[in-house]
């Protein structure tokens, strides 16, 4: 039986790309929608979900808590990553991750947005906390499979230009599909006559089953042994970061990457606030100006 690893063809390029804006519209939601969700403005018509209150002047719950997220965030990366790389599954090293994390990473981020209150409570908190740990725990079973995929399925400088390309144009439609969320809340409090709080759930729970099912395409179209050319590796973790960081271009670019996604983060999380309490607009303009910005 041949061995020979085919190249990826252009229609596989974009089932590939579709998994990106799954995972970017159920990461970007919340970056657009959670603060919002769980501390709005007075004009929003939401209840406060948890206390505002500050710690050391500056922090609120919201923060330390979104912060927790993206810490466990790295640190499960590179436990996901090892697990992946050392994988012997006979479907491939990644597609199996990423079916096991694309469901899971979708319920949780829905649970983020469903806490067992209505009103301010330390519960909510609590359940933010966790429903949260678990979708960035997920997600990461994901997405770092999935980049992985990339550098093993391009085999040649223009193959991986060609996949960069498109999964950087699916991540920027990710974003300006979760800036959708205030807007088809709006539209389905006026359709159904729903309140503000369950208007906006449902808006939430519509867009990321959409992620999901986008989520799916690579998995279910990509042959990954047939296109990859990726073995199964015995480098202990501990070593293989330690290698990783040692390569000084690496460290350039995480640190532009945080730059990049700190400086998004910060646009994202108060764009809704700008809109409706600044401009005093509605928030269907927060996708318009996410639309312009991307």
């Amino acid at each position: 039986m041949s061995t020979t690893v085919e190249n990826l063809p252009a229609s596989r390029q974009i089932t590939y790309a579709i998994g990106q804006l799954g995972w970017s519209t159920l990461v970007n939601i919340v970056g657009v929608a959670l603060v919002y969700f769980y501390l709005p403005p007075d004009t929003a018509g939401l209840p406060q979900l948890i206390t505002g209150a500050t710690f050391f002047g500056v922090l609120n719950a919201i923060t330390l808590i979104a912060a927790s997220g993206r810490l466990l965030d790295a640190i499960t990366d590179p436990w996901i990553a090892g697990m992946s790389d050392r994988s012997k599954n006979p479907r491939g090293r990644r597609i199996p991750f990423m079916a096991k994390g694309a469901i899971p990473a979708t319920l949780f981020l829905i649970a983020m947005f469903v806490p067992p209150f209505s009103e301010q409570s330390g519960w909510n908190i609590l359940w933010l906390v966790v429903c949260q740990a678990l979708f960035y725990i997920f997600l990461t079973v994901y997405v770092t499979p999935f980049f992985a995929l990339l550098p093993e399925m391009g085999h040649t400088p223009q193959q991986r230009l060609n996949l960069s390309t498109w999964i950087s144009i699916t991540f920027a439609l990710g974003i300006i599909l979760a800036g959708l969320t205030p807007a088809i809340a709006g539209a389905l409090e006026g359709a159904f006559d729903l309140e503000p709080l369950r208007a906006f759930q449902v808006a939430v729970g519509g867009l990321a089953l959409i992620a999901m099912v986008c989520m799916f395409v690579p998995v279910l179209t990509i042959d990954e042994k047939r296109y990859s050319s990726g073995q199964p590796s015995t480098i202990p973790l501990g070593p293989a970061v330690r290698a990783t960081f040692e390569n000084s271009e690496f460290r350039k670019f995480v640190v532009s990457d945080f730059a990049y996604f700190t400086g998004l983060t910060i646009v994202q999380t108060g764009l809704l606030f700008y809109v409706t309490v600044l401009l005093q607009e509605d928030e269907a303009l927060v996708a318009t100006l996410l639309a312009v910005m991307v």
